[in-house]
């Protein structure tokens, strides 16, 4: 399970093709994604369910 240690928005990112899970904080004035904040290796993610 991945916990972000970030109190900010995140986008989470499924990338099949390249077999990885990407987290990145998202800029709340310009709506703009950061660098890779996490990086998951999976293979072949193509589905991301959310648990609360």
């Amino acid at each position: 399970m991945l916990h972000t240690r970030h109190r900010e928005h995140t986008n989470l990112s499924g990338n099949a093709g390249s077999n990885s899970i990407t987290v990145h904080a998202i800029d709340q004035e310009t709506g703009m994604l950061s660098s890779a904040v996490h990086r998951l290796e999976l293979q072949a993610p193509v589905c991301l369910t959310f648990m609360t």
